[in-house]
């Protein structure tokens, strides 16, 4: 059913409902439109958008519930709660209370609004209430007469749903809240209303207008998709909760975004790159708050919560290794080619960074016991220098390794990780076989693809989807535990796939390496791999920020390229 609103003139039309109090003023009709879904749907609905309303507007991150009289509190818990001064910073424990003539109350939920940019928007609390239609004999109201609907004399059957800001006037109103007193949508069987409660001596202004069609509109459109068998695909939050990960991000963002952005020097658009890597610096930190024990931290000496160090295969822009080094975490990164960011950091960043090409130690030799499986540190040298013109992927072992849009990296990650006994975040871009070759992955069916689903289910995955699924069953054959978040990056390439062994593996370095030469062989091997690393040499100093180790090459070189894959 599509979304063609009725506009009422709020100075004929009646009002959809009337307040008990005439001191609380009018509701106005503002829209209605005809809807075919239930009001259990209405009030999935609504509560859905009461716990996400960044999906009404942009400039919020979430809302935390403060208080949900179905799950939280009783009456009695509710008054000890506001005795014992529990409140929640910025909220004072106070709940609105409104009266709807013909109406019961059946539920209540106190929320903060949390909103992306604190230092521009402030937050907001609010109390949303559910209500019932509690009256056999109801008069026909403006929303009826409009629609043509009939209601047989009754609305037990209708469901409202209002929002009160907790602000005594407009201008306590942040943006981002349209600046009224009060907003309500009614749900009267086969159509859905939106009204306004106004403050005194304020008028309805075309944004208010344009604002309730669109609130309105989303209602209308999850309302009809749920009706319709609409599924979400993608779950966020399955490894770290969003309250956490956003706190972080925002506290990260107001520390480092501005000098990032400032000293930018790459072609691309420095914004979408920053805030990107603040988020998965972000989600890195607080997932390292939930795999490494506070206490064992603290004995090392460490002032933050994390592993003993971690190393960015395919560091690119260097922005992730900084922000990690600026907060406090001991590592270091490292890209075929050095990036003109790189020179924009603090030496303190700038000796962590280096530019190395890999070749894993399984390349060179079968024999763990030959100089090839020796360990290799982090180098000591300067950003300019080339002490080690390759490195064998043999890291500090235990140390977390990422791989953010590593490409060539992307499906060696876990076997890299393997060689050290480490953990992984690996965050699949583009496709490349272990050969370094371009490819699409194959589709192994015993790890779902991220966007699986009922309705995908048995359909061809996109070549992300294979990608992601391909990394995934690489790891699992090699003996990690695999679980996956959905990221809240600014990125279509948003899949974080997160690698630990079981604590009972203890295998040698012999064995894991076994275990390496032996998924080479059963997928085709790597055949290429070390030419393809040699053509890198010798090239300028790259001038973008894309993570990758491996990195696209002139047409002079293509020629060779395609003259080692043949």
């Amino acid at each position: 059913m599509p979304f063609a609103p009725v506009h009422h003139d709020v100075k004929e039309a009646l009002p959809f409902f009337h307040s008990t109090e005439k001191v609380e003023g009018l509701w106005l009709p503002i829209l209605s439109n005809e809807c075919s879904f239930s009001t259990s749907i209405f009030e999935d609905v609504m509560y859905n958008l009461i716990k996400n309303p960044n999906i009404n507007s942009s400039y919020l991150f979430r809302a935390d519930i403060l208080y949900d009289s179905d799950t939280q509190y009783s009456d009695v818990d509710y008054r000890e709660f506001r005795n014992g001064n529990q409140g929640d910073g910025e909220w004072d424990g106070e709940i609105k209370r409104i009266s709807i003539v013909d109406f019961i109350v059946t539920r209540t939920v106190v929320r903060k609004l949390i909103p992306r940019n604190p230092q521009l928007d402030k937050l907001l609390i609010q109390t949303c209430i559910f209500l019932k239609g509690g009256n056999e004999q109801e008069e026909e109201s403006s929303l009826s007469s409009s629609r043509g609907i009939s209601r047989n004399g009754s609305n037990t059957d209708h469901t409202l749903v209002i929002y009160i800001p907790h602000a005594r006037e407009p201008s306590n109103i942040p943006f981002y809240h349209p600046p009224v007193r009060g907003i309500a949508y009614l749900h009267c069987g086969t159509a859905v209303s939106f009204s306004y409660l106004l403050f005194p001596n304020t008028n309805l202004t075309p944004r208010l207008l344009r604002t309730a069609s669109s609130l309105l509109s989303v209602a209308h459109k999850h309302g009809q998709g749920t009706a319709a068998g609409y599924e979400k695909r993608v779950q966020h939050d399955a490894l770290v909760p969003q309250k956490a990960v956003q706190d972080t991000y925002t506290a990260l963002k107001a520390r480092h975004a501005n000098r990032l952005i400032t000293n930018w020097v790459e072609s691309t658009d420095p914004a979408k790159h920053v805030f990107e890597d603040l988020a998965i610096t972000a989600f890195l930190i607080e997932l390292w708050k939930d795999m490494y024990p506070a206490d064992n931290s603290e004995k090392a000496g460490r002032q933050v919560q994390g592993p003993s160090s971690f190393v960015d295969i395919g560091c690119g822009n260097g922005v992730l290794v900084d922000i990690l080094l600026h907060e406090g975490f001991e590592g270091w990164g490292f890209d075929a080619r050095r990036r003109k960011m790189w020179r924009t950091f603090e030496q303190t960043t700038q000796v962590h960074l280096h530019e190395l090409v890999l070749v894993p130690a399984p390349l060179l030799s079968s024999d763990t016991t030959s100089p090839a499986f020796a360990y290799m540190p982090e180098p000591t040298s300067s950003i300019g220098s080339r002490l080690y013109a390759r490195h064998n992927g043999i890291f500090t072992e235990g140390s977390f390794v990422i791989s953010n849009h590593a490409d060539q990296l992307t499906t060696w990650t876990p076997l890299l990780a393997l060689l050290s006994f480490s953990p992984f975040l690996c965050i699949p871009c583009c496709s490349h076989a272990l050969s370094g070759a371009r490819f699409r992955a194959p589709v192994r069916q015993d790890i779902p693809p991220p966007e699986e689903s009922q309705k995908t289910a048995g359909k061809q995955p996109s070549a992300y989807a294979a990608l992601c699924g391909y990394v995934a069953y690489l790891a699992r054959e090699a003996g990690y535990n695999v679980d996956r978040e959905m990221l809240r990056i600014p990125s279509t390439r948003n899949v974080g796939i997160r690698g630990r062994l079981p604590k009972t593996v203890t295998k040698t370095r012999e064995e894991r390496a076994g275990v390496i030469l032996k998924l080479l062989e059963q997928e085709g091997g790597c055949d290429g791999w070390i030419e393809r690393v040699e053509l890198l040499r010798g090239r300028k100093e790259k001038n973008t920020d894309s993570h990758s180790s491996v990195t696209s090459i002139g047409d002079s070189k293509m020629a060779s390229l395609k003259s080692i894959e043949e």
